[in-house]
């Protein structure tokens, strides 16, 4: 069996002198380091699924145009799957969409089921609803990011702030 590599001593430096079967030798063992690299990093491309909560977090939310559309806060999130989280202590807020960045609606539910992907979020709880001129409190809801609905089932109370002038 010949050795796959010589040494030269030159002034106490060792150079490598490659045989032709080194050289092949070598470029077999880079294609397979290449190849278990890349078969490593597949297996660790897949989504990362976290097994704990994640406390105090924020997610925003931007339209096709750029501008942030809504953002979601929470005191605790679980990940249930790639569409939904379950989160403890929510806020939703949504914006105009554009270049003014109007805040719209502040959402605050203690417990909420989020659907990121489809803009949707239900819930069994309180929902406090903030607007400009109003509040909404009630429950059993839902909220359609896409569609601009707010669907709240029971005990619904709104407050207006607005005056109503000379109407009476």
């Amino acid at each position: 069996m010949r050795a796959l590599y010589k040494f030269d001593f030159i002034d106490k430096t060792a150079f490598v002198k490659y045989t032709r079967e080194s050289c092949w030798v070598l470029r077999g063992l880079v294609c397979l380091g290449g190849l278990l690299f890349v078969w490593n990093a597949g297996l660790f491309a897949q989504r990362m699924v976290p097994d704990a909560p994640v406390s105090n977090f924020k997610i925003p939310v931007f339209g096709d145009d750029g501008y942030k559309i809504w953002d979601l806060r929470g005191k605790e999130g679980r990940y249930v799957n790639d569409q939904q989280i379950v989160v403890e202590g929510m806020e939703l807020r949504v914006f105009s969409g554009d270049e003014a960045m109007h805040l719209e609606v502040t959402m605050e539910s203690p417990q909420a089921t989020i659907f990121i992907q489809d803009q949707r979020a239900v819930g069994n709880d309180l929902l406090f609803i903030r607007g400009p001129n109003f509040h909404i409190v009630g429950k059993g809801w839902l909220w359609n990011g896409k569609e601009k609905l707010i669907r709240i089932e029971d005990d619904v109370q709104v407050t207006f702030k607005e005056s109503l002038g000379n109407a009476f």
